[in-house]
């Protein structure tokens, strides 16, 4: 997946909401029934950012990134994953 596959990202305190467009949500949603209970990494320019575990499929356009350090951080990557769109 690219950043191409992003309609845009919010951050949510420590949580950064990710919508898709719809051939995005397809992609993530094969991507998420293939890897449950396994780390993904989020990474832009080779840098990670998260690894979060996919907890289960995810099928709709939104998908959220949970579990980061705190409220800058989710700031941090929410602003990356938009000016790279």
């Amino acid at each position: 997946m690219t950043n191409a596959d992003l309609k845009i990202t919010e951050p949510k305190k420590n949580v950064v909401e990710i919508s898709f467009k719809f051939k995005g949500s397809k992609k993530w949603a094969e991507m998420t029934r293939n890897n449950v209970e396994k780390m993904i990494a989020i990474t832009i320019d080779d840098q990670v950012y998260a690894l979060p575990t996919v907890m289960f499929e995810i099928r709709n356009v939104k998908a959220m990134i949970s579990g980061l350090d705190n409220e800058e951080t989710a700031i941090s990557l929410s602003r990356a994953l938009n000016e790279k769109r």
